[in-house]
């Protein structure tokens, strides 16, 4: 049995598989896109958020050439979230920020609500971030 996928609408709640989640309307600042979307940490949650958020990053063209390369980190990044952030556990939400400029480049931001790592190995914010400028990567 193929679970039905809708993206829905701002504010609305989707269940596929028993799985939540939510969609913020996106927001425009002058020529920036901002969009949050909030998922259940769950390995099934990871590809219909990849696959809503790769579709707005394509359309707004804020990436030259190939975007696999940001599907891959992006896939990467939240089933790190799910799986050692918030070790699977469903109760607890995974948070994926994206600022995007069209036609120049993109932010993203995936917070999790597990414990982090101890102060003595805690160097950098315990947020993953990708930030991509018109042919370039960063993390």
């Amino acid at each position: 049995m193929r679970p039905k996928v809708s993206f829905g609408t701002e504010g609305e709640t989707i269940l596929q598989y028993g799985l939540e989640q939510k969609i913020a309307e996106p927001r425009h600042a002058g020529p920036t896109i901002y969009v949050s979307l909030t998922m259940r940490s769950e390995i099934e949650a990871i590809s219909p958020l990849v696959d809503r958020l790769i579709s707005l990053i394509r359309a707004s063209h804020c990436v030259s050439g190939d975007d696999s390369d940001i599907e891959v980190a992006l896939r990467e990044a939240l089933a790190n979230a799910v799986l050692h952030g918030n070790k699977r556990d469903f109760h607890k939400k995974v948070v994926v920020s994206c600022r995007i400029r069209p036609g120049k480049g993109l932010s993203i931001v995936i917070r999790d609500e597990g414990n982090g790592f101890g102060q003595m190995y805690r160097t950098r914010p315990l947020s993953i971030k990708l930030t991509l400028k018109m042919g370039e990567a960063h993390a």
